[in-house]
């Protein structure tokens, strides 16, 4: 490929429309540090298209309000942007855009290649995550036991003294033990929320609590045999 197919730099017109009809358009200049040539760059905005892009997903500019379709809106804002032109910048043009994108152009080519980008792949999760865990509150607050398609199964502890409420939930994905988080709860490994401070086990015959009410020990602070619960061992 001659050096005379290698832009520079992108200029990429962003438009957006509101359903009120209000209008705000804005250029970008978009580098090209790799090099890439104009037909991989062209193969790339033909796939975005030209109409209700979400400019987040294919890490393009945005003039939107709003970055993913599932976010809470009003009947006004949405989260779809249009590219109102795109112009390739060789070497000896000039153009009066100073307004340069974050990404390069080998950026979004990448996304584009990969379904979406990364940020906006891990915020569609986000997304998923707190809408699942709204309906899952909903339904443990009208007192319903919730069984997720994981098997996990939530319940909702309730504090007669104070009216106050935790949500319990009981990983049973495991034949070895059953895993035990609670709301606001957590444990030293574990990444994120609510890792599981209480584990229930069988050893070496013996079930056992296990317990680790520290969440700045790796070890449990509390290990509770419940072999003197046996059947066999009550007292007539």
């Amino acid at each position: 490929m001659s050096q005379q197919f290698i832009p520079n730099h992108i200029v990429i017109e962003m438009t957006y429309r509101n359903n009120n009809n209000f209008r705000r358009s804005e250029t970008f200049k978009i580098t090209n540090d790799k090099k890439l040539s104009s037909d991989i760059i062209c193969e790339t905005f033909n796939a975005i298209g030209d109409n209700d892009i979400v400019p987040m997903q294919w890490l393009l500019p945005s003039l939107s309000p709003l970055s993913h379709p599932d976010e809470p809106t009003n009947d006004m804002d949405h989260c779809y942007m249009e590219i109102a032109g795109v112009e390739y910048i060789y070497d000896g043009q000039y153009t009066h855009c100073d307004n340069t994108h974050d990404n390069d152009i080998s950026e979004i080519v990448d996304a584009v290649k990969n379904g979406g980008s990364i940020d906006y792949k891990k915020y569609e999760e986000l997304l998923k995550k707190t809408q699942i865990d709204e309906a899952k509150a909903l339904l443990l607050a009208s007192g319903y036991t919730v069984t997720s398609p994981n098997e996990d199964v939530s319940v909702l502890l309730f504090d007669e003294t104070n009216n106050s409420t935790t949500t319990a939930t009981i990983d049973a994905k495991s034949n070895c033990g059953l895993a035990i988080s609670f709301s606001e709860h957590g444990d030293c490994c574990s990444q994120g929320e609510n890792g599981p401070p209480v584990y229930i086990e069988r050893i070496d015959g013996d079930v056992r609590v296990v317990i680790y009410s520290d969440i700045n020990k790796e070890d449990p602070t509390h290990t509770v045999s419940l072999k003197d619960a046996l059947l066999s061992n009550r007292q007539e």
